[in-house]
């Protein structure tokens, strides 16, 4: 069973769609989320679950996009250190794209996020698409490095 809903991002007037997939006990894990992004300054807490030792609380759009940055709101995920902002990281990577092609102005980012089994809680690919202001499009696609990992849930 899957639901789609709206979550408020770091401004008020960013809005974002975010898909998610019911699990066994009562869990959902992000399946997709879609928005307007721009620049925005400051930080916002971050919490979330189902991460191994070697992820982070990645957001699905960057916190310096307006993201929302609350576990509940489906935006945050676990993402390995590496792939989120280690020196080779290719989600930061592209956060700095974006970052650079954005400028001041206001852009739309749909993140879909994949997973290997049909209950796992911890992705394993991002699929990134941005739509500038200029009529650019970009895509990229991340793998969450070290894909192996066992579900938090399933490790203990």
């Amino acid at each position: 069973m899957k639901r789609t809903r709206r979550v408020v991002g770091k401004a008020p007037d960013l809005i974002y769609e975010v898909t998610e997939e019911f699990l066994p006990g009562g869990r959902f894990r992000t399946l997709s989320i879609e928005g307007n992004v721009r620049l925005t300054p400051g930080r916002n807490p971050h919490s979330g679950n189902y991460r191994s030792p070697f992820d982070h609380h990645g957001h699905l759009i960057a916190d310096e996009f307006g993201g929302p940055g609350d576990a509940d709101s489906g935006n945050i995920v676990a993402m390995h250190g590496h792939a989120n902002n280690g020196a080779g990281g290719e989600y930061r990577a592209m956060e700095r794209a974006v970052r650079q092609l954005l400028g001041n102005q206001t852009g739309r980012m749909r993140v879909e996020v994949g997973y290997k089994g049909t209950v796992d809680e911890r992705p394993h690919v991002f699929e990134i698409e941005v739509w500038f202001a200029n009529g650019m499009r970009s895509r990229w696609k991340v793998f969450n490095f070290y894909p192996y990992l066992p579900n938090p849930s399933r490790a203990r």
